[in-house]
């Protein structure tokens, strides 16, 4: 048996996954329909704050 994955570990990982499964497709689909990526990013950035003011 292997030893259990530690507390970093496992966040590391649900990281990886995070920009595996969001921000990649993100990235893409922003390409496929010519959205600058620096407007996703703004965008982003403008809810980030909008969800720390709540």
């Amino acid at each position: 048996m292997g030893s259990r994955p530690s507390e970093d570990e496992l966040l590391e990982q649900r990281r990886k996954d995070f920009f595996a499964d969001y921000v990649q497709p993100m990235v893409h689909e922003a390409r496929e329909i010519d959205v600058p990526i620096t407007e996703a990013i703004v965008r982003v950035i403008q809810l980030h704050s909008t969800d720390q003011e709540n």
